[in-house]
């Protein structure tokens, strides 16, 4: 079987790509709780940036598909942040999928790799009131996945924009939503594994 490294792994999105994909991977997810079904799991809170650096120290392993879909968000206008809130949207949002590419980039290079990179709609269209840390990390997503594609096009670059779906993230966040009619976190990765397996280029596009 094929190796792969998802982040965020164990709940929501990241949880129904691991089921859907578990046949053909073996998984191992980094996050702050255990993920079922993967076969290794690194209990890791990606916002404490000392940690994540010292496991990034040892990583050596080389990996047939990468997902960066861990993701936190504090809903609030500025004025009302901790730096707590601000420093873990960023860490977590982007500066962990920054880090774990910097370290695995070469060899998935080599290997020619796939790598999934889970941002927002919100990165395209900022209409929502509040957003101002959380689509501030969503626009760096958004520019890391073009990056990647214009810096290193041995690596299969997947970036998907998800409009609003139902998670829990969304629900502890605290942001109300006028539309309830959302797609189920299974229908958004049901998109995403259509994407990989069904074409071969390099995309960063909006999911419907």
């Amino acid at each position: 079987m094929k190796n792969a490294l998802i982040t965020g792994g164990s709940s929501g999105l990241g949880y129904e790509l691991v089921k859907i994909l578990n046949s053909e991977y073996n998984f191992t997810n980094i996050s702050r709780t255990e993920c079922d079904i993967a076969k290794k799991n690194i209990i890791l809170d990606l916002s404490n940036s000392k940690k994540l650096d010292k496991l990034l120290e040892k990583m050596d392993y080389v990996y047939d598909l990468v997902i960066l879909n861990a993701g936190v968000l504090h809903w609030k206008k500025l004025g009302n942040f901790s730096n707590k809130e601000i420093a873990d949207d960023f860490n977590v949002n982007i500066i962990s999928q920054i880090k774990i590419l910097n370290t695995l980039i070469k060899k998935l290079e080599k290997k020619q790799s796939t790598i999934i990179l889970v941002g927002s709609v919100a990165s395209f269209y900022p209409i929502h009131e509040n957003g101002s840390v959380y689509i501030s990390t969503k626009s760096g997503v958004r520019s890391l996945i073009d990056s990647l594609i214009k810096d290193h096009p041995g690596i299969r670059t997947i970036g998907v924009h998800p409009r609003g779906f139902t998670s829990e993230l969304h629900k502890k966040s605290g942001m109300k939503r006028k539309n309830k009619n959302r797609p189920s976190s299974k229908n958004i990765a049901e998109k995403i594994i259509d994407i990989l397996k069904n074409s071969n280029d390099n995309t960063n596009i909006i999911l419907d």
